[in-house]
């Protein structure tokens, strides 16, 4: 009796998925339980092989690292995994990914053919800025007195967690 409260949820849920065996049921479940994505972003062939990609969401905060930029890894395919394209760090240094008020990415992408999905990252470091220290796993590159000193390539990769991802924009490539 005492776990009767818990049980009945857990039997309707279990009752919808069984009766209906439909993905969707279990998509929509999973989908209430999990933030699949923060925030809504566009992308546009502007020609050629011309890509940009553009959104509303800003990074924030003391821990805000940079924005990331993801491709679909194969082709006309939406459920593929994804590969980097540009970061703070990676591909196009002079691209301000690492500025809060950044809000689109412009490059070129040459020699893909077909429907590729975007998604954009927003990075934070894992400590705060008095805590990034090398107990903590960071590695200074100056002066391990300046917490800027510990924003560098290295610690990016080791020491950052996505906090949003968008939703996905798609793309065709002719």
């Amino acid at each position: 009796m005492k776990y009767m409260k818990y049980m009945i949820p857990i039997m309707c849920v279990l009752a919808v998925m069984a009766g209906t065996g439909c993905s969707y049921v279990s998509d929509a479940i999973e989908g209430a339980i999990m933030e699949r994505s923060s925030f809504s972003i566009e992308a546009e062939n502007l020609g050629g092989d011309n890509i940009q990609i553009r959104w509303s969401e800003l990074g924030s905060g003391q821990n805000f690292a940079g924005y990331e930029i993801y491709i679909t890894d194969e082709a006309d395919n939406e459920y593929a995994g994804y590969e980097l394209v540009a970061s703070r760090y990676y591909n196009d240094l002079s691209a301000n990914l690492d500025d809060s008020y950044t809000n689109s990415y412009t490059y070129s992408d040459a020699g893909r053919s077909g429907v590729y999905f975007y998604r954009v990252g927003i990075i934070n470091w894992d400590e705060d800025p008095e805590d990034r220290t090398i107990e903590n796993g960071y590695s200074p590159e100056y002066d391990e007195f300046d917490p800027t000193a510990f924003e560098t390539s290295s610690n990016y990769a080791g020491n950052t967690d996505i906090d949003k991802i968008s939703g996905y924009a798609r793309v065709v490539f002719e």
